[in-house]
């Protein structure tokens, strides 16, 4: 559009120069200029649904094991909180916490939650 339009008018009923829309559809701007003139333009929107990545991988190592997280399927970019971009996690720990009774888990997340179940080293006596 360009400045100078005396008048605009939406057919979502707006009569502001900029619109925001959350909303699939075709959207018609007419505008009117100092001279009476007008003109419209319509253009369609399309709402893209938000992806829901899973992760998968063993969540259950030994202590002082690594495992690699993975995202299945194809997405644009991937952001794990190691700094990896990668739908591989490589290693992977956020936290490393204890319940004092040898139950060891680390959290890690992306969009969800995932909480990997570490199990604590076996010792072994003759």
């Amino acid at each position: 559009m360009g400045n100078g339009f005396a008048s605009y008018l939406w057919s979502n009923g707006s009569s502001t120069q900029v619109i925001n829309v959350s909303t699939a559809g075709n959207y018609v701007v007419t505008v009117t200029d100092n001279n009476g003139c007008s003109a419209n333009k319509s253009t369609a929107i399309t709402v893209y649904p938000n992806p829901s990545p899973a992760i998968t991988g063993i969540t259950g190592i030994c202590q002082g094991s690594t495992t690699t997280l993975t995202v299945p399927g194809t997405y644009a970019s991937y952001q794990w909180n190691t700094g990896a971009t990668t739908k591989y996690s490589g290693w992977y720990c956020r936290q490393l916490c204890s319940n004092g009774n040898n139950c060891f888990w680390m959290y890690g997340t992306n969009s969800t939650n995932t909480i990997i179940n570490a199990l604590p080293n076996p010792v072994i006596t003759e």
